[in-house]
């Protein structure tokens, strides 16, 4: 995915990108332990969401019962049910203008 302002555990800047292939889930939160990528939005909460995929590589979001919302193209996901998340939507984890905003790349970075 390609971080838009998603500072993490790996120190990811915005236009940075992260690999999203190795692993089922990816768990995303503000936590200082415990997740894979770190949030760094007020309104995000310390285990906020998941991307997982499976065997073809077809990432999916789950909102982990987050305070402030996890939204997929502007519409907020129900807790613990996982939506696809196509490349061309843009995932806001919680709401208003300091959290955080990502969007999926082609690997490699591609187009």
């Amino acid at each position: 995915f390609l971080a838009e302002d998603a500072p993490g555990a790996e120190r990811v800047r915005q236009g940075e990108e992260v690999c999203i292939a190795e692993k089922a889930v990816y768990k995303l939160g503000r936590a200082d332990a415990g997740v894979d990528i770190r949030l760094r939005g007020e309104s995000a909460s310390r285990l906020h969401a998941a991307i997982c995929q499976d065997v073809d590589g077809k990432k999916f979001l789950v909102d982990l019962r987050s305070t402030q919302g996890t939204f997929l193209g502007g519409r907020r996901l129900e807790p613990y049910t996982p939506v696809r998340w196509p490349q061309e939507l843009r995932a806001t984890f919680g709401c208003g203008p300091t959290a955080d905003v990502l969007e999926l790349a082609p690997a490699g970075g591609d187009g």
